[in-house]
């Protein structure tokens, strides 16, 4: 069981939640793409810049400690109020302090205490989410929530940049502001929440927050939630070295290329990812969800890295002289081009953007309502830990064996993480303690969806290969009879052939993950064989509306 509860309070809708988180996302894209862009053009080093992202980081790493007072004094409104007028005077203070190598130290320390004051802006969405979420919404809700965050994003990093490169620091800062500023009054749709109480005063107030936490981490689904977003799943650990532009070069592209699959394009490619993972959740356990969705960004990775120099699928003789091998296996099947590039950037982007959904769908799933905002943070501070380590190791790999390998030995780290969480979930059962109505009904409702998914993924990879192997077919008896075919026959034949089982085997893997979960659920079922069978295919009469249990 979870500590998920139904949410006590009618929550608004979930467009509230999108403007509310834009000003967390907005101080740090203002941060990491605006002030680190204009870093060499004001004097800076690379290395010097850099600190400017390790400055904000930081606290994102650390805010699980400072958590516990969002939950124990004033109210999540008060706090939201708080920490985005705080958040609007640090920007205008990042903006009006001309950025330098004299005045680095003291950048760096605006930037240190705006992003700590920030994080409080996010707790208190978190802890206001908790508590008007309800079971079954975590995806719809994680969507909007997330497309806040990259939104935000996108808007402090493009506006910021657009701005200080036409007019004055300060002005930009006011503007800046202001804009943070305007997305308090969303406030006026959401229910007015009180704090964690208790009425031995504040400091059994923070112990009850303890006991919250340590509660947490006695049931299946908060340890469950814990493995999950602490595995390198979906950490889009990658992106990060393929905008280097050592890296980009492999594919021929430029600070143009970059610039666009790193910016508005991709921020909206990922806020349309965050709406499909939504969407996943609420038809699959989140759990679930993250899963299937790190196989898909490993699937992704893969892909792209086919497409590098030395692999079957690249152009030959369009490795660089950079000191990476080249197999001399190229064969004009697909370009290992410009275009191959942008497109591989913007998949990984919509899958990220599957997972950033996932993730907070997994959180609300696990962390009931009460300290919201602390149990909140302890689970970023754990998913934020293997997008550290591993984005180290990916471009450590970059560096000594080429783009190709950094995101193949990505893709084998993420099928890894899948197994051992897998293996965990099949080998962890708790035993149920409702009625078998109890059961049925709740079991339809999360699971029957999901077993029909996973019949429709296995029909759907069928259909797609006999869609390739024919068109592949096709184009390859219609090479055969040109003099000088743009694309050898054997490379149609070949290629359909790999392409085909890919998408077939793909298919039967998703397929067989989803209703693996779905089997591993019903197990802890007090329900015959037959009686399960029924759940899954919706047979049974629904249970009496007032009984339920959590997860």
């Amino acid at each position: 069981m979870s500590t998920a509860a139904a949410a006590p309070h009618r929550a608004p809708h979930p467009v509230i939640w999108t403007i509310l988180y834009l000003p967390f996302g907005a101080l740090g894209g203002f941060i990491s793409v605006a002030m680190m862009f204009m870093a060499t053009h004001s004097g800076l080093s690379i290395t010097e810049g850099s600190l400017l992202g390790g400055a904000q980081m930081l606290s994102q790493w650390l805010k699980w400690s400072w958590a516990p007072i969002v939950d124990v004094t004033s109210t999540p409104k008060r706090w939201y109020i708080f920490a985005t007028a705080a958040s609007a005077v640090g920007v205008f203070s990042l903006a009006a302090v001309p950025l330098g190598p004299d005045t680095l130290p003291l950048v760096l320390g605006i930037i240190a205490v705006a992003s700590l004051i920030n994080t409080i802006v996010g707790m208190a969405i978190e802890a206001i989410l908790a508590q008007t979420t309800t079971p079954g919404e975590e995806g719809r809700v994680s969507a909007w929530f997330q497309s806040g965050n990259l939104g935000g994003t996108g808007l402090g990093g493009a506006l910021g940049l657009f701005l200080l490169e036409r007019m004055d620091g300060w002005l930009v800062g006011v503007i800046m502001g202001s804009l943070f500023l305007a997305c308090c009054t969303a406030l006026m749709w959401v229910p007015d929440l009180v704090r964690t109480r208790h009425d031995g005063g504040a400091v059994a107030a923070v112990r009850q927050v303890f006991r919250d936490i340590l509660a947490l981490g006695k049931v299946r689904g908060g340890l469950l939630a814990a493995l999950i977003v602490f595995l390198p799943l979906g950490t889009g650990a990658g992106q990060g070295t393929l905008v280097q532009a050592t890296v980009a070069e492999v594919w021929g592209a430029g600070a143009t290329q970059v610039e666009l699959v790193q910016g508005l394009l991709a921020g909206g490619v990922t806020v349309i990812g965050c709406f499909v993972g939504g969407w996943l959740c609420d038809r699959l356990h989140p759990r679930t969800a993250y899963a299937t969705i790190g196989l898909l960004l490993a699937g992704v990775g893969a892909l792209m890295g086919l497409t590098t120099p030395g692999s079957p699928w690249a152009f030959e003789g369009t490795a660089p002289a950079i000191g990476w091998p080249d197999a001399g296996f190229g064969v004009p099947a697909m370009a290992a081009s410009v275009w191959v590039y942008i497109f591989g950037n913007m998949s990984y982007s919509l899958v990220v953007g599957f997972a950033y959904a996932a993730f907070t769908a997994v959180v609300l799933n696990a962390i009931g309502s009460g300290s919201a905002a602390t149990k909140y943070s302890l689970y970023a501070s754990l998913s934020n830990f293997p997008i550290w380590w591993l984005g180290l190791l990916l471009g450590r790999s970059a560096d000594l064996y080429g783009p190709a390998t950094m995101l193949y030995i990505e893709a084998a780290i993420a099928v890894i993480g899948v197994i051992i969480f897998w293996v965990v979930v099949g080998t962890w059962h708790e035993p149920a303690d409702a009625t078998v109505e109890d059961d049925v009904e709740y079991l339809r409702q999360r699971y029957g969806s999901a077993w029909g998914l996973a019949s429709r993924m296995r029909m759907l990879s069928t259909l797609a290969a006999i869609t390739v192997w024919m068109l592949g077919g096709i184009q390859g008896v219609m090479a055969w009879n040109e003099l000088e075919p743009a694309v050898a026959p054997a490379v149609w034949l070949g290629g359909s052939a790999l392409l085909g089982v890919v998408l077939l085997f793909g298919g039967q893997v998703l397929g067989a993950l989803v209703q693996a979960s779905t089997d591993s659920a019903l197990l802890a079922a007090p329900l015959t064989r037959a009686e399960k069978m029924a759940v899954l295919r919706g047979s049974l009469p629904p249970a009496p509306p007032d009984t339920s249990i959590g997860e």
